[in-house]
């Protein structure tokens, strides 16, 4: 999610790493440990596509192995090996890195099991640890990613599982050590690593569960995905939900690379340019090259309706299903995505004249409290279901109502066809301990404002006549009071945190009244691979 959309609430590929003209220096194979054996079907090496997957042929069968995940569990399946001797590196500068104070309470409980896995981690009193070793093979400049990702995970996961605990730290090495998509790497390290793969040394999936390579000859969901489309069939559509800071964008682009899937945002405010930080925007090199859809598509000052997002969300889908891929839908607006799977129909309503241009006015003159209730009044079913603060959608019903004579709530109901226009499979994320995810949202904002949420921020204030939809938007207008100077940043911070919290409990309160959501412990470390498997079962039933 995120900036997060006010309470409930082209399409282009992103650009694909750019080969660069001067020669780059790739990591010797020696390093990431590669060994190339010979087996009883030879491997041709054929190629990379998108600096992402390795092209091979084998027999009669072609061979796309995905290099992260594979590199990624061959490095995981090393640490394992090697577990209480990890060989470690200095690092040029100790890194201190400020945690809450349970975070470190549970580092420094875990010392050992750190120590194990090639970290060197000491008090550095306050709130403060010192970080001076880190794996061989991790990129010095993760370091502190690094630990703040198993601080976490050492302070809200299990406390009597020591194994799991374990397998949470070489995870979270592996994973930031393995070759990336996008990075350069020799056709040697890429054949030595298809055949680590394909020989059975290392496991065919990444310590998360994501399979590492697909051939040609599976029958399975993919078939059933092209049946579907040339029988007419409905077509099958993936949905990953949840409360903000769940973690839906990276399993969404699990899934994507695990069933040829493209990404359809299902986030309100994700579609306006410049408003990347605010919002949570997925970063280019978090999509390991898969196409996200209704990004980016909008200037902030334009409007954009739910039925906007139902049209737009079901040409993508066509264009997507058409080409033999999987349409994955991955956001918090419960409105966009219920909307869209129900198959809601929009009637075309023209407004009067004026009409909105008014009640703009009155809610100027008499305050959004005084609108809410004569909406209550109206139209209490609708009022119910909107936010007393969403002034948006509180002159948006009062709009239909006046411009219809109709109450909203009676358009909806009308609005449902009798059958859903999808086969649908959708994925619920969640915390079962509320605490947990009330503190990787606190911490999401304290990242955001480092990473330039204040300019962020302050450009919707200072255009915040035209930018309407963003100035009621959580994640920027709790900074307005800040740049009148009536609140200290401080204040406005807090603000944010709860509104934020708050926001996710809408969202969980929407999702769990949507049917058939399946849901999923996001702090598990299987989530990704019970989410793969469940959609495996859900496409090959066809």
């Amino acid at each position: 999610m995120a900036a997060w959309e006010p309470a409930p609430e082209e399409p282009e590929r992103p650009p694909l790493p750019e080969a660069s003209d001067e020669p780059q220096q790739s990591a010797a194979p020696e390093q990431l440990g590669f060994d190339v054996q010979d087996g009883p079907e030879p491997l041709r090496y054929v190629g990379e596509i998108f600096r992402t997957y390795i092209l091979a042929e084998r027999g009669d069968e072609i061979c796309i192995i995905d290099k992260h995940a594979a590199h990624e569990r061959q490095l995981f399946e090393k640490l394992a090996a090697h577990y209480g001797d990890v060989p470690s590196q200095l690092l040029l500068e100790p890194l201190v890195v400020e945690l809450s104070a349970e975070e470190k309470t549970a580092l420094l409980a875990n010392l050992d099991l750190l120590e194990s896995a090639g970290l060197e981690v000491s008090d550095f009193g306050g709130s403060s640890v010192c970080l001076r070793s880190v794996p061989a093979d991790v990129e010095q400049s993760s370091a502190e990613d690094l630990l703040v990702e198993l601080a976490a995970k050492l302070a809200h996961g299990s406390r009597d599982a020591l194994n799991e605990r374990t397998e949470w730290v070489l995870h979270s090495i592996s994973c930031r050590a393995a070759i990336k998509a996008g990075d350069h790497t020799s056709p040697q390290e890429l054949m030595a690593l298809a055949e680590k793969i394909l020989s059975g040394e290392v496991p065919p999936f990444c310590p998360h569960g994501r399979p590492a390579f697909s051939n040609s000859p599976e029958r399975s969901w993919k078939s059933s995905l092209a049946e579907s489309c040339d029988k007419n069939q409905k077509h099958p559509v993936l949905a990953v939900v949840g409360p903000t800071a769940t973690g839906k964008t990276a399993l969404g682009v699990a899934l994507a690379e695990a069933f040829e899937g493209e990404v359809i945002s299902a986030d309100s405010m994700q579609i306006y340019k410049g408003l990347d930080v605010g919002t949570a925007k997925v970063a280019p090199d978090e999509t390991h090259g898969i196409p996200h859809h209704a990004v980016d598509i909008l200037e902030p000052d334009k409007p954009f309706s739910v039925a906007d997002f139902v049209a737009l969300a079901g040409t993508l889908e066509a264009d997507i299903s058409a080409r033999g891929r999987l349409p994955i839908l991955v956001g918090g607006t419960g409105l966009y995505v219920q909307s869209f799977l129900y198959g809601v129909r929009f009637a075309a309503e023209k407004t009067p004249d004026g009409l909105r241009e008014q009640l703009a006015a009155e809610m100027a003159e008499k305050g959004p409290e005084a609108m809410y209730k004569e909406l209550q009044a109206a139209d209490p079913e609708a009022a119910a279901a909107i936010h007393p603060n969403n002034q948006v959608r509180v002159l948006r019903a009062l709009e239909h109502f006046r411009a219809t004579g109709k109450r909203l709530s009676e358009q909806k109901a009308q609005s449902l066809p009798p059958e859903r226009p999808y086969r649908s499979l959708v994925l619920g994320l969640d915390f079962p301990d509320r605490a947990q995810l009330y503190h990787r949202i606190d911490r999401r904002v304290d990242k955001m404002l480092d990473a330039s949420l204040l300019d962020e921020a302050k450009l919707v204030y200072d255009h915040r006549q035209t930018y309407r939809t963003a100035a009621q938007a959580i994640g920027y207008k709790e900074f307005f009071p800040y740049f009148e100077g009536t609140a200290p940043l401080d204040a406005c911070t807090e603000k944010l945190k709860q509104a934020s919290r708050n926001y996710a409990k809408r969202q969980l309160t929407w999702f769990r009244h949507m049917d058939g959501v399946v849901w999923l412990d996001a702090s598990a470390p299987d989530v990704t691979a019970r989410a793969v498997q469940l959609t495996r079962e859900f496409l090959a039933k066809g």
